[in-house]
């Protein structure tokens, strides 16, 4: 990922929920992981989700080659 450009999309990702559809409204967003550490913090400013409703992950900023980046991803209801 180190040679892509801005807004290169990364991956999509995808949740599906069976509510009915006034309830099943599913929207994507990109949080900070306290957990991750201090060599991780800053994963998120690599990244964004463009439009909230699709769940496109792409790249804002080139990754540095010194950077070692890792984007968990976590499900929240």
């Amino acid at each position: 990922m180190r040679h892509l450009y801005h807004r290169y999309s990364v991956v999509t990702v995808f949740a599906d929920d069976s509510d009915a559809p006034q309830n099943a409204r599913i929207t994507y967003w990109l949080a900070e992981d306290s957990s991750a550490g201090s060599l991780h913090k800053k994963d998120k400013s690599f990244f964004r989700i463009m439009n909230e409703n699709t769940g496109e992950i792409t790249l804002v900023n080139q990754i540095p080659p010194f950077v070692s980046c890792c984007l968990p991803l976590g499900l929240f209801q």
